[in-house]
């Protein structure tokens, strides 16, 4: 039985203390507070492909040694739909957790907050595009992207 003369103690220091955990447990596995939920696989990958698809340009980027040497901008040919892209480019997205080298590093801060989901969604991508000579060609990409739990992009 708790005495009467620690109650106090306990409410002040014991429920705050259990109310940060829980929060803190909560953002570490991937809730998001503002939605009341955790993202799906397809609504990450939706976010990623809506980044991608939007704006009017696309710039590819030529690397020889790992560095980047020349970057060139096309205008892109936007998808009509999520449901397009998926039809063109069945299997194309990966959900995995973000222990790779090109991946921003998760340490525990970003963890307990919500800002780092400790995913990495990459999405195999066709760009369409209108080179200089305005004939429609495709250039295969890919794209990584890493989400915060309510699905704003890190990177």
């Amino acid at each position: 039985m708790i005495s009467k003369k620690y109650i106090g103690v306990y409410l002040i220091f014991g429920v705050p203390l259990f109310v940060l955990i829980f929060i803190g447990s909560m953002n570490y596995s991937g809730f998001c507070f503002a939605k009341m939920k955790y993202l799906t696989y397809d609504e990450k990958v939706l976010i990623v492909f809506n980044i991608n698809n939007q704006g009017k340009f696309f710039y590819k980027k030529t690397r020889v040694g790992g560095h980047t040497v020349a970057v060139e901008s096309f205008e892109k040919i936007p998808y009509r739909s999520f449901e397009h892209y998926q039809k063109e480019n069945p299997n194309c997205c990966e959900v995995r957790p973000s222990k790779s080298d090109d991946s921003p590093e998760r340490d525990f801060f970003d963890s307990i907050t919500g800002f780092h989901s400790g995913e990495v969604i990459t999405i195999n991508f066709k760009y369409r595009y209108y080179d200089v000579d305005g004939t429609v060609k495709v250039w295969d990409g890919q794209s990584q992207r890493t989400l915060t739990n309510c699905g704003s992009s890190i990177n």
